[in-house]
């Protein structure tokens, strides 16, 4: 029986996404589905985060100065992505870019990388409390 659900709600998913292009002129890809709520979970978790007032537990405080340091190279190579991401998305957002695992247009890369930027944003910020709760 719940396979029988999945299959009805991706034959929807697909349904609803070709009336969507049909009535607006915007393309609608299966990334833009993916991608676009992940987005906006994502922004109302670093919001949430940001404006909490709770202390860091003491488990989360466990972090080497290993771990430390691969964050940061992590978040020093992966940031410019993200803003080439938007950057190439804003550009001319009904573009289509092809790859070789699929294809996405403009504003799905825009906000691929605003999703990028925006996580690497939050990990920096409770990397920053975590790093002021120690001293």
């Amino acid at each position: 029986m719940r396979k029988f659900f999945n299959i009805i709600l991706v034959i929807v998913i697909i349904i609803g996404s070709e009336l969507f292009r049909k009535v607006t002129g915007i393309p609608v890809t299966i990334m833009d589905l993916i991608l676009f709520p992940l987005t906006v979970m994502l922004v109302y978790i670093t919001i949430l985060a940001i404006f909490s007032d709770e202390k860091p537990k003491d488990s989360e405080i466990m972090l080497s100065k290993l771990q430390m340091a691969t964050f940061s190279l992590i978040f020093l190579f992966v940031s410019p992505l993200s803003f080439w991401l938007s950057i190439e998305g804003f550009k001319d957002p009904l573009q289509l870019f092809t790859g070789v695992k699929g294809h996405a247009h403009g504003y799905t890369v825009a906000y691929l990388g605003a999703f990028v930027g925006i996580f690497c944003l939050f990990l920096s910020y409770k990397m920053a409390r975590l790093f002021i709760s120690k001293k």
